[in-house]
């Protein structure tokens, strides 16, 4: 990897150059990213699991209703760390995209969550389809996000070592 500030070449797992002790970007492999969207589809099926055994009565609908507090509570503090993340200016733009597909799938998540924390057992079930599918549409947006990202950060990356050859 080419130090975006000097250019000199670093290894890939670097996290600040050996010459001018700039943080380096950190990129992903492909399947590093696959790993990084597995907890989050994995969520989506935790979820469709808890509304599974709250229809189907294996849940009481106390357990299911602190599962879904619990669950909101996890995905308001992720979401918090996502937006406290420092972004240079000079790569905002680079960003915009990304940032605003992840919003709305975290958007999407907790309108699902919030529909279905309004379940009280009597609409069989119509208001846990509803919140699911607003959770299924956010799974999706957070992993268009996800794939944009690999894809910004790919680019950066090659263009970070081609200007770096460039200079040399």
């Amino acid at each position: 990897m080419f130090c975006p500030k000097c250019s000199c070449e670093n290894s890939d797992n670097a996290v600040y150059c050996v010459q001018c002790g700039a943080k380096l970007p950190q990129f992903m492999s492909e399947s590093q990213t696959v790993r990084r969207h597995t907890p989050i589809n994995e969520r989506l099926h935790v979820i469709e699991d808890a509304v599974s055994h709250v229809k189907d009565g294996s849940w009481e609908l106390k357990k299911f209703i602190s599962f879904m507090q619990d669950l909101h509570a996890v995905l308001r503090s992720k979401e918090q760390e996502i937006r406290d993340i420092v972004i240079p200016e000079e790569a905002t733009f680079e960003f915009q995209e990304e940032l605003a597909v992840g919003f709305s799938g975290i958007a999407l998540y907790n309108k699902g969550i919030e529909a279905m924390l309004t379940y009280n057992g009597r609409d069989n079930g119509q208001v846990l389809e509803q919140g699911l599918e607003y959770v299924r549409k956010g799974n999706e947006r957070i992993n268009e996000a996800m794939r944009i990202n690999l894809a910004t950060r790919s680019r950066l990356e090659t263009e970070i070592a081609q200007n770096s050859s460039a200079t040399i």
